[in-house]
């Protein structure tokens, strides 16, 4: 049997996992692998807004405006 609680726990401990990689591939420049690590975050977790932000940063350092603004305004 499945708690509620403990679903949502594994969802935010994905979550901060997927995010933590995605932060490491972004510093290092690997902007397409971080950009799928957010995307990946996002359906765990659609409402992440570190998440949200992160992506449209990436975006828009690779000139993709429209796609990055609509990201940060989720956040």
């Amino acid at each position: 049997m499945t708690i509620a609680g403990d679903n949502r726990n594994q969802s935010t401990d994905e979550t901060a996992t997927l995010m933590r990689t995605a932060i490491a591939a972004h510093q290092a420049g690997d902007q397409e692998r971080a950009e799928s690590l957010y995307r990946l975050a996002l359906r765990t977790e659609p409402n992440e807004p570190d998440a949200h932000h992160l992506l449209g940063v990436s975006l828009m350092q690779r000139g993709q405006l429209k796609e990055a603004l609509a990201s940060v305004q989720r956040a």
